[in-house]
């Protein structure tokens, strides 16, 4: 079924400012350990999968945590910053912004700018932009990235890997996605609508009769996923021109990430409908819901059911 709906949840950032980051740095006494399952994330603003181990890990307000069969890991190095933009890169590297622990690491710079994490979010150091840019969104697709800068308001673009950048437009931005066969088409949520760009973010189009995703992916097999304010999952084939609605996560949408398709398992009952998607497509959803701990909804089956790998404790 096409999804028409033009739905978008206050609740859920759509202010556009996105979630408010303190004005100081956190900080946190030393000696504290990492714990397992009995973490509090708190608010998340992102997530990715460590294609080294397939480790799940969640960005949120104090920390970046794992997520594990186990249960819920962190903060990581046990350093409680606020990362408010993150992204995967590659096995063990990550990029974040956001606000430093000063417990922990005096020496960065408040906002961080763009920051690299080699060592699977154990330490990380100062890449660029540093005091001057505080990036809610981070997207990558090899050495291009993109970045929304909540204090300018405008995208920016790197195209070595966040060493140097350029301001590409001003756009109100809730989260971004990048092709994968092309990483000068992007498309980005905004109040206005789903919009495009295929000339490396400078200018824009609104996708005619598109929903109103508040996050988007778009996955390494070239599917488009996008979640409503209300939980309804869609899907794209075309790069958000016609959607899907698929299925539901439950509640309302704070980060999304994918891992790569897998084969699909069969089912002796019945074949997949029309619009679903066609591979087994992994995909990972913060999901805050009122009255509840925020958690993480787990796909195994392209988006068309969800269950829950990990809840907060606060």
């Amino acid at each position: 079924m096409r999804s028409t709906s033009r739905l978008w949840v206050v609740g859920v950032s759509a202010s556009l400012t996105l979630t408010a980051c303190t004005a100081s740095a956190p900080s946190q006494g030393e000696g504290q350990p990492e714990q397992a399952s009995t973490a509090t994330w708190g608010h998340m603003h992102g997530l990715g999968v460590d294609p080294a181990d397939g480790v799940l890990y969640v960005a949120a307000h104090d920390g970046l945590y794992r997520s594990t069969s186990d249960g819920v890991e962190g903060p990581v190095g046990q350093r409680r910053q606020d990362t408010m933009g993150f992204t995967v890169t590659g096995p063990g590297t990550f990029l974040g912004s956001g606000h430093p622990d000063t417990a922990v690491d005096p020496d960065l710079p408040n906002p961080l700018g763009l920051v690299v994490s080699r060592d699977s979010g154990q330490s990380w150091e100062q890449t660029s932009l540093g005091g001057q840019v505080d990036f809610h969104v981070l997207r990558a697709r090899g050495d291009t990235v993109y970045g929304w800068d909540s204090i300018s308001g405008q995208l920016l673009a790197s195209e070595d890997a966040g060493q140097s950048w350029q301001a590409r437009s001003d756009l109100a931005a809730r989260d971004l996605a990048i092709d994968p066969s092309n990483p000068a088409t992007v498309v980005a949520t905004t109040a206005e609508g789903l919009q495009r760009s295929t000339d490396g973010g400078r200018t824009w189009s609104v996708v005619a009769s598109s929903p109103l995703p508040v996050v988007v992916e778009w996955t390494n097999g070239g599917d488009l996923y996008g979640i409503e304010g209300d939980g309804a999952v869609l899907h794209s084939t075309d790069a958000g021109s016609s959607w899907d609605r698929i299925g539901d996560v439950g509640g309302s949408p704070e980060a999304i990430t994918s891992q790569n398709p897998v084969p699909a398992a069969p089912t002796a009952t019945e074949a997949p409908s029309v619009g679903e998607a066609p591979t087994a497509t992994v995909l990972h959803v913060a999901v805050a819901r009122e009255g509840e701990h925020p958690s993480i909804a787990t796909s195994r089956d392209g988006g068309r059911t969800f269950s829950e790998q990990a809840t907060s404790d606060a």
